[in-house]
């Protein structure tokens, strides 16, 4: 999926996609679930914004 992204056949939303390269890193089910329980969670939060061609969102990709 994280291919086809970049790739520009699919659009992801920031958590699916960190969530998908934070997968990657994985080598196992085990690990990735061992890794998943170690981490801090951090939302993603974006960010409302005026830019000169009009609104958009800002968020800081928590990997």
């Amino acid at each position: 999926m994280l291919d086809e992204m970049a790739a520009g056949h699919v659009r992801l939303l920031p958590p699916t996609r960190t969530g998908l390269e934070r997968l990657t890193r994985a080598v196992s089910a085990s690990e990735a679930l061992t890794q998943a329980r170690a981490a801090a969670f951090e939302p993603t939060r974006p960010e409302p914004l005026m830019g000169p061609d009009g609104p958009y969102l800002r968020a800081r990709i928590n990997l």
